[in-house]
């Protein structure tokens, strides 16, 4: 739902996310000029540089490295309204090898096993949804890989796919079930970062368990939404429109979440997911930022409990 008197969009954060995925795309594009590969932490450093203030990432110590890798918490903060949406986001490169191509969401850590269902159970953890923050180079190095809406010669959404997001449900989803095309439909389905931030996208969203939503739940998916509520829709959207690819649907029972979710009661559908997806993402959308954050704010110690399962906190202030 809109929540009431909620304010304008703000062009603010959409300007400084451009600028973010212009200056990451010209490492990218200096970097594949020298060795064909670029950093994925360097990426995300240079990406926090130029959006700050808007960005301001937080780093832990990095005594537990070895554990938590690129993992950090996103939270989008609406100060207007007090709503938040926390995101726990991992860092990847979209990488080629001759006629393939490769992510890598799914390799083993030599210590802690596989990423990916880590990232998840941190995910759960954390009462946020997962995803991957995708670094995917320039254009030219993606030739052959368009975006979904690809418009020849200098399409404008490859060149904002430069730095992209995906819901680690979809990935996982993809993984599991076209493996060899996994990659490049993982791309496909990204989001460019600052789509996020941008209001003026259509938001024209038909999920299959529409009917059985309640009225707010209901309103929030169809009306244009702002700020934290609109990242917490594009996240959502992926996964939603994956899910209306497999037409078939059993009885849809719903589920009670805690208070501090802005909404309580939600679909239990999983369709081909490993999770059920409205909870999986929507659970990141809070009626209060989470105690840490308000620590991390006010330079108070962040409670180890957080410390030793994220790399840091990157706060999107909106």
């Amino acid at each position: 739902m809109t929540p009431p008197g909620h304010p304008l969009p703000d062009p603010g954060l959409l300007a400084a996310l451009a600028r973010g995925r212009t200056r990451v795309a010209q490492y990218m594009a200096f970097q594949l000029a020298l060795q064909d590969r670029w950093n994925e932490e360097t990426a995300t450093d240079l990406l926090c540089q130029e959006t700050a203030p808007r960005l301001q990432p937080i780093p832990f110590t990095r005594n537990q490295e070895a554990l938590v890798g690129a993992d950090w918490l996103w939270w989008f903060i609406d100060q207007p309204t007090g709503l938040c949406f926390g995101l726990l986001c991992q860092a990847k490169n979209l990488k080629k090898k001759g006629a393939d191509w490769f992510i890598g969401v799914d390799q083993e850590n030599k210590s802690y096993g596989r990423q990916m269902p880590n990232l998840l159970a941190t995910a759960d953890y954390f009462q946020v949804p997962a995803a991957y923050l995708l670094y995917c180079g320039t254009p030219a190095y993606r030739t052959g890989l368009g975006c979904t809406q690809h418009v020849p010669p200098d399409c404008v959404r490859c060149a904002r796919s430069a730095v992209s997001v995906l819901s680690a449900l979809a990935a996982d989803y993809l993984y599991s079930s076209r493996p060899d095309d996994a990659a490049s439909d993982a791309f496909r389905s990204a989001l460019p970062l600052e789509d996020l931030a941008d209001p003026d996208l259509p938001q024209e969203l038909f999920d299959i368990n529409l009917e059985v939503c309640g009225p707010e739940l209901r309103q929030f998916l169809l009306d244009p939404q702002y700020r934290a509520p609109l990242a917490a829709k594009k996240i959502f959207e992926q996964l939603s429109r994956l899910r209306l690819g497999v037409f078939s649907r059993s009885a849809v029972a719903m589920e009670s979440h805690r208070n501090s979710v802005l909404f309580r009661e939600l679909p239990a559908d999983s369709g081909h997911f490993s999770a059920p997806y409205f909870h999986h993402v929507l659970r990141g959308l809070r009626t209060e930022i989470p105690d840490y954050v308000t620590a991390a704010l006010s330079g108070d110690v962040v409670s180890a409990r957080v410390t030793t399962r994220a790399a840091g906190l990157v706060l999107v202030q909106m």
